[in-house]
C-alpha cells in the first residue's frame, strides 16, 4: 500500500514538472519553486523505487548505492534551486 501511494505522488509530482515546464516554455508562466520541488520528489520517489528493487533482489547493491548518491544530490541541488526562486522572486 506504502509502494503503490509513493508511486502515484511521484507520477503527480513528474506531471507538475512537466507542466510547469511546458507553460515556462510556452507563455513564461513561472510559479517560482514549483517545477524544482516537484524534480526533487520525482528523484526521491525513484531512490525510493530503487530501494524496493533492491530488497526484492530485483536491483543490485551497486545501483542501490548509485541511485540513492546521484538521487540525494539531485534532491538537495533541486531544493536549493526551489529556494533561490523563492527567495528571487520575493525581492522582484
Amino acid at each position: 500500500m506504502k509502494h503503490k501511494v509513493i508511486n502515484i505522488v511521484t507520477m503527480i509530482a513528474a506531471i507538475i514538472t512537466i507542466v510547469t515546464s511546458v507553460l515556462y516554455l510556452a507563455k513564461e508562466i513561472m510559479i517560482p519553486g514549483l517545477s524544482p520541488f516537484s524534480l526533487a520528489v520525482v528523484m526521491l520517489g525513484l531512490v525510493y523505487n530503487t530501494k524496493i528493487q533492491f530488497d526484492e533482489g530485483e536491483a543490485s547493491k551497486g545501483r542501490w548505492r548509485f541511485t540513492l548518491y546521484l538521487g540525494l544530490i539531485a534532491a538537495i541541488m533541486n531544493i536549493a534551486a526551489g529556494i533561490s526562486q523563492i527567495m528571487v522572486a520575493k525581492i522582484k
